[in-house]
C-alpha cells in the first residue's frame, strides 16, 4: 500500500522517531571553539576537556600534512561519560563529526596496548575524518551534485579505513594496536597454524573468529607491512587515487598504481615475510622449552571460554562461555563428576569472584541505567537458587573481589576520565571512606584481588603511559609496592592459595605468558611458555594452577599441574617480537613514532593551555544547535521495491551533533504510475517524549480493484503530528493526522468513488519486542514481538462526512528455537474498520514483500504468499503464517576485493493462511491457503550492509476459483499454478 520514504532514511541515516534522545536533558551542554574543532561538553567534563584541546589540535597538525587534507570547516566533537564500555565512532555524513566516550578500555580487551588513551582514540576516528572525507578530482567535481555522499575512500572494505586508521593511531603514538602483542598472537597463530586470513576476509563481516577484530588487526599490520616496505607516502598516494577515483570498488587497480602491486600479490607477500618471521619466533620459543599446559576444557566450534575460577574447595570450576550460537552462559563445572550447569546467561559479565563459603558468586556486569546510562554494578548470584540479585544501582562500580571475611567487596569504580579503587560494604550496602577520593585523569585501575591473609590487595593500574601491577594496603587503600615496571601489560592478579605467590599474564616479552611473583623474595618466575598467548590465571585449593589459552578459534582453559609447568622458570630474554620489551622499532618507527604529550613530548606539539578559560583553548558558549542543524549538505538517492515498482528517491537531511534536532526531505519517484511525490519530517527528542511532525505527498496502489486489468492508483496529501514514548523494549506514540485523498489513475468511466475527500483523525500506536538472536541465528531464535494500531477520523477532527471510521490492526509474532539455528516462527495479523465504508478498503492482502531499508509497504498490507501483490482491498483482513525455518551451510567468504560477501544460505517451509472481506461477510467463509518454500541468504553488500535475499515458491491450495484471471507479476503465468517469489528483506 503506502510507502512513507521517511522510514527508509531514518533507518538508514538518523534515529528513529521512535527513539529517545541519547543524551540526559538535564544535562548542561557547553560548546568550546578552537580553530578546526568545536567541542560539546557538559559539566563535570571539563578537566577531559582542556588535555583534548590539546590533543584535537596536535591531530589536525599531523594528520592533515602527512594526507594533505584540510576538512572545510570545524569538526564536531561530542565528549559523554555515559557508558561504561571504551568506544568512539566518526561519520561525514551529514558533516564530520567524532563522539569520544571519556571511559578508557580494560586490559584484556584488544584496544589495551595504549599509553594515553584519549590521545590515541581521538587519533583514530580523525583519521577516518581526514582519510574518508579526502575526496580529489574527478570524483570532487560530483560533490557540487551530491554534497559530502561524494566520499570514494568510505566505498572500501573495513581492513582499508579501520586499517589506516588502526595504523595511524599506532605510528603517532608509543603504543596502538600495530605494536600490540594481542595483535601479534592473532597473526602468529593463524601463520602457523595454515589459517591465514585471505584478504575477503580481513574485512571482518563473517561471523566466526576474528569476526569483526580481524579489520583492525589484520589492517594494521597489513598497512604497517606496506609502510615499512614501499613507505608511508605510499599509503598516502594510494588514498589520494582512490578518493578521486569515479571506479569506485577499483582497489586493485589503484594498488597497482600507488604499490606496483595489485592487494593480492601484497597479501601473498605480507604472508610470506610473516611465515619466515614467526618460524624464527616458533624455533626461539621452542629452544626454551614449551610449556603450554594441558587441554582442559576445550569449546566446540564458534565457542570461547574466559574468566576460569575455581571455588574456594577447588571442587568446582566457574567460566564464563561466548558463542557465535548461543547466548553468553556462566557455567558451573562440578570437579569431581564433570557435570556442568548454567548459572546465568548474561553479557558484559567482567570478573567472578566467590564468596568464602562458595556458595555465592559476585559478578559485575553493565546495564541500563536511568534510562540514558549504561553503567556497570555489582551483581550476586547464589549458586543453589541460580537468582542473581543486583547489589548496587548506577555506582559504575566493576571488578569486584571478595574480602576473606567476605563482607566487604573491592572494586573499581569508574569516573570521568579515570577509575579508583574503592570497598564496598555489603552490610551497610555503601562505598566506605577509603583509598584515594581523587586520581590523575587517565589512572585506570583493574581487576583488584584480596589476599588470602586479607592485608594486601593485588590490581593492575595503568598510570604514566604504562601498565604494572600494584599492592595497596588493604586498611588504608593506599598504594604500597610497584610489583612490575617494565612496558609490558600486566593484568589479571591472582594469589596463590596462601598468599606467598601472586600470579598474573604479561606480555613483557611479546606473547602473553603466565607469570608469577614471589613475595618473600621477589623473584618474578615465567610460568607458562607457549607460542600464542596465555590469560586469567586462577589457582585452586590444591596448588592447580588454571587459565584461558588462545587456540587461534577463541578461547579454552588449560590446567597446569607441578611438573607440566612449574619445573622450571624462566626471566625475561631477549626475543626478537613485536611486543612492548623485545620490540625493535622498523625504520618508520624509529624515524616517527613517538610518544604522547604529557610523556616524552612531541615537536608537533602545541602549548597546553592553562585552563579552558585561556585564549589559548578557545571560546566557550552555550550549546546550540544552529547553524549546523539547517544547511543540507548531500544529496542521497535511494532505491526501493515497492508494489512490484521502482521506488526512485533523493534525501536531504540534517542533524544537530547532540542529535536533539532532526529534519529530512525527499522527492519521490514510483515507476508504476510515474507519480512524483515528496516528504518531508521533523524531530525534536531532547526531552521524553519525543515530538515530531511531517508532510508528505504520494500514491498508493490498490492493485487491480475493479479487476479491468488496471491498477488503481490513490492520490493523498497528508501531513501529521505528535508525540513518541520510547520506554526500552516499550514503544508508544500518537499523533494527528490530516489526509487529502483524490483519485490518481486507474479509475473505470462510470465510478463514482463516495469514500474520498479529507481522512483525518487520531492515530496512536503501541509496540513490543524482546527479540533475541545469536550472532550466527539466521532468524530471531527466542522472544516475541507485538504491535498495536488504533485510529479514528471524525468530522469534529477534520474528517468528511463519509470518512468517519474506527479502525484497528495488530501484529504479533513468536519464535521458538529448537537447537542449532533451526526455528519454529508464527505469525498472526490482522485489522478490522468500523464506521464508512471505504469501496477501496482499508486493508491489503496478498504478496511477499519483504521487511528491509530497501522494501517499504504499509503495515495494512498483510503478506499471503502464494498470492500476486495486493490481490484483496477490504476493510477487514487477516493472516496466520507458520515457518520451519533451518541453516543448509555457511560461507563467511568473499569475492576478494569485490562489495559483496556470503555469510549463511538458509531454508524455509511455510504456510500462510488469511482472508479479506467485506464486514457483511462471515470471517471463516473461504480463506486462503499459501504454502510452498524459499532458498534464503546472508549477504553484506557495499563492504557492510547486511541484507537477506529470498528465491520461492508459493501457491494457493484452497479456494484457487477466487484468484481466477490473476498473473504472476514476474513470470506472467497464471496465479493458480503458483507465484515465483524474489524478494529482499526477512518474510516476517
Amino acid at each position: 500500500m503506502s510507502l512513507r520514504s521517511f522510514l527508509l532514511l531514518f533507518l538508514l541515516l538518523v534515529p528513529s522517531f521512535l527513539n529517545a534522545s541519547p543524551f540526559d536533558p538535564k544535562l548542561k551542554w557547553k560548546t568550546l571553539k578552537t580553530a578546526h574543532f568545536a567541542i560539546h561538553f557538559y559539566e563535570g567534563e571539563e578537566e577531559v576537556v582542556e588535555r583534548l584541546v590539546e590533543v584535537t589540535e596536535e591531530a589536525y597538525q599531523i594528520l592533515s600534512k602527512k594526507f594533505d587534507a584540510y576538512p572545510v570547516g570545524r569538526t564536531e566533537v561530542v565528549v559523554v561519560d555515559q557508558e561504561d564500555a571504551a568506544n568512539a565512532f566518526a561519520m561525514v555524513i551529514p558533516y564530520n563529526m567524532i563522539l569520544l566516550r571519556a571511559v578508557a578500555p580494560t586490559p584484556d580487551s584488544n584496544l589495551a596496548d595504549y599509553d594515553e588513551w584519549l590521545r590515541e582514540v581521538f587519533l583514530h576516528e580523525y583519521t577516518h575524518i581526514i582519510h574518508i572525507s579526502d575526496t580529489r578530482y574527478p570524483a570532487k567535481a560530483l560533490k557540487l551534485i551530491v554534497g559530502k555522499l561524494m566520499a570514494p575512500n568510505g566505498l572500501s572494505p573495513g581492513w582499508v579505513p579501520e586499517g589506516i586508521a588502526t595504523y595511524m593511531e599506532t605510528a603517532e603514538t608509543t603504543r596502538g594496536r600495530g605494536r600490540s602483542s594481542y595483535t601479534e598472537m592473532l597473526l602468529r597463530t593463524d601463520i602457523l597454524n595454515d589459517q591465514f586470513l585471505k584478504l575477503d576476509q580481513m574485512a571482518g563481516v563473517q561471523y566466526s573468529w576474528p569476526a569483526w577484530r580481524a579489520q583492525y588487526l589484520y589492517g594494521v599490520a597489513f598497512w604497517k607491512y606496506l609502510s615499512e616496505t614501499y613507505g608511508e607516502e605510499k599509503i598516502i598516494d594510494f588514498s589520494h587515487r582512490y578518493g578521486a577515483s569515479l571506479w569506485f570498488f577499483s582497489l586493485n587497480n589503484k594498488a597497482k598504481k600507488s604499490f606496483g602491486k595489485s592487494f593480492y600479490d601484497l597479501w601473498e607477500d605480507w604472508k610470506g615475510e610473516l611465515l619466515v618471521r614467526y618460524t624464527k619466533v616458533k624455533e626461539s620459543v621452542g629452544k626454551r622449552g614449551m610449556r603450554e599446559g594441558e587441554p582442559w576444557l576445550e569449546p566446540e566450534r564458534g565457542e570461547s571460554f574466559n574468566l576460569p575460577r575455581f571455588s574456594p574447595s577447588g571442587d568446582s570450576l566457574v567460566y564464563l562461555t561466548t558463542s557465535i550460537h548461543h547466548r553468553t552462559e556462566l557455567r558451573l563445572r562440578d570437579l569431581q563428576n564433570g557435570k556442568e550447569k548454567v548459572l546465568l546467561k548474561k553479557k558484559d559479565i567482567q570478573q567472578l569472584s566467590f564468596s568464602p563459603d562458595g556458595s555465592k558468586i559476585l559478578y559485575s556486569s553493565i546495564g541500563r541505567h536511568k534510562r540514558y546510562y549504561n553503567y556497570s554494578d555489582l551483581h550476586e548470584i547464589d549458586i543453589e537458587s541460580r537468582k542473581s540479585k543486583k547489589l548496587t544501582k548506577g555506582l559504575r562500580l566493576r571488578d569486584p573481589d571478595y574480602s576473606p571475611d567476605g563482607k566487604r567487596v573491592v572494586c573499581v569504580q569508574n569516573q570521568m576520565g579515570r577509575s579508583r579503587l574503592v570497598v564496598y560494604d555489603l552490610e551497610e550496602k555503601n562505598l566506605e571512606e577509603w583509598g584515594e577520593a581523587e586520581v590523575p585523569v587517565g589512572t585506570e585501575f583493574n581487576h583488584p584481588r584480596w589476599s588470602p591473609d586479607g592485608k594486601w590487595i593485588a590490581v593492575s593500574i595503568h598510570e604514566k603511559g604504562q601498565r604494572d601491577l600494584w599492592l595497596v594496603d588493604a586498611e588504608t587503600g593506599k598504594k604500597r609496592k610497584k610489583i612490575t615496571n617494565d612496558r609490558g601489560v600486566e593484568d589479571r592478579p591472582e594469589w596463590g592459595r596462601r598468599g606467598r605467590y601472586l600470579y598474573y599474564s604479561s606480555d613483557r616479552e611479546g606473547i602473553y605468558n603466565i607469570h608469577r611473583y614471589n613475595l618473600q623474595t621477589g623473584r618474578q618466575e615465567k610460568i607458562t611458555n607457549l607460542l600464542t598467548g596465555a590469560f586469567d590465571p586462577t589457582v585452586s585449593a590444591t596448588g592447580e594452577l588454571a587459565f584461558s589459552y588462545y587456540n587461534g578459534r577463541g578461547f579454552e582453559i588449560r590446567q597446569c599441574r607441578q611438573q607440566g609447568c612449574f619445573a622450571s622458570s624462566a626471566s625475561a630474554s631477549a626475543l626478537t617480537l613485536m611486543g612492548p620489551a623485545g620490540h625493535e622499532p622498523s625504520r618508520i618507527e624509529a624515524a616517527r613514532f613517538h610518544a604522547p604529550l604529557g610523556l616524552m613530548g612531541s615537536p608537533t606539539a602545541p602549548g597546553k593551555p592553562d585552563s579552558l578559560s585561556s585564549p589559548a583553548a578557545g571560546t566557550i558558549s552555550s550549546y546550540t544547535p544552529f547553524p549546523k542543524l539547517l544547511i543540507p549538505r548531500y544529496l542521497l538517492p535511494g532505491a526501493a521495491l515497492i508494489d512490484n515498482a521502482l521506488f526512485l528517491s533523493a534525501i536531504i537531511s540534517n542533524n544537530d551533533p547532540l542529535m536533539r534536532h532532526s529534519w529530512f526531505g525527499d522527492v519521490t519517484y514510483r515507476s508504476d504510475n510515474q507519480f512524483v511525490g515528496y516528504d518531508f519530517g521533523y524531530v525534536y527528542s531532547r526531552f521524553w517524549p519525543n515530538f515530531f511532525v511531517g508532510s508528505s505527498f504520494y500514491s498508493v496502489n490498490f492493485g487491480d480493484l475493479f479487476r479491468t486489468g488496471t491498477d488503481f492508483f490513490e492520490e493523498r496529501w497528508r501531513a501529521h503530528g505528535g508525540f513518541s514514548f520510547p520506554m526500552g523494549r516499550h514503544t508508544a506514540s500518537i499523533n494527528y493526522f490530516f489526509e487529502d485523498r483524490s483519485v490518481e489513475s486507474g479509475l473505470p468511466a462510470g465510478i463514482t468513488l463516495l469514500t474520498l475527500g479529507n481522512y483525518s483523525g487520531i492515530h496512536s500506536q503501541y509496540r513490543y519486542s524482546n527479540l533475541e538472536k545469536s550472532t550466527a541465528a539466521i532468524s530471531p531464535e527466542r522472544g516475541h514481538t507485538f504491535s498495536l494500531n488504533g485510529q479514528v477520523t471524525d468530522t469534529l477532527l477534520g474528517a468528511s462526512e463519509r470518512l468517519e471510521q474506527q479502525v484497528a490492526w495488530t501484529d504479533a509474532r513468536k519464535f521458538f528455537h529448537l537447537g542449532r539455528h533451526h526455528v519454529i516462527a508464527i505469525r498472526g495479523a490482522g485489522g478490522i474498520a468500523f464506521g464508512d465504508q471505504l469501496i477501496q478498503g482499508n486493508f491489503g492482502l496478498g504478496g511477499s514483500l519483504g521487511e528491509s531499508p530497501f522494501t517499504g509497504s504499509s503495515s495494512r498490507v498483510f503478506s499471503l504468499r502464494g498470492l500476486p501483490f495486493y490481490t484483496f482491498s477490504r476493510d477487514r483482513a487477516w493472516v496466520a503464517s507458520l515457518e520451519y525455518r533451518l541453516p543448509l551451510f555457511y560461507v563467511e567468504r568473499g569475492l576478494g576485493t569485490l562489495p559483496l560477501h556470503g555469510n549463511a544460505a538458509h531454508f524455509a517451509l511455510f504456510a500462510d493462511l488469511g482472508d479479506a472481506y467485506r464486514r457483511n461477510n462471515p470471517v471463516y467463509d473461504r480463506p486462503l491457503l499459501g504454502v510452498g518454500a524459499e532458498l534464503r541468504g546472508e549477504f553484506v553488500i557495499g563492504y557492510y550492509l547486511p541484507i537477506t535475499g529470498r528465491l520461492g515458491y508459493g501457491i494457493i491450495v484452497t479456494n484457487g476459483d477466487r484468484i481466477a484471471g490473476l498473473s504472476d507479476a514476474l513470470t506472467g503465468a497464471d496465479a493458480k499454478n503458483g507465484v515465483v517469489i524474489l524478494e529482499v528483506g526477512t518474510s516476517f
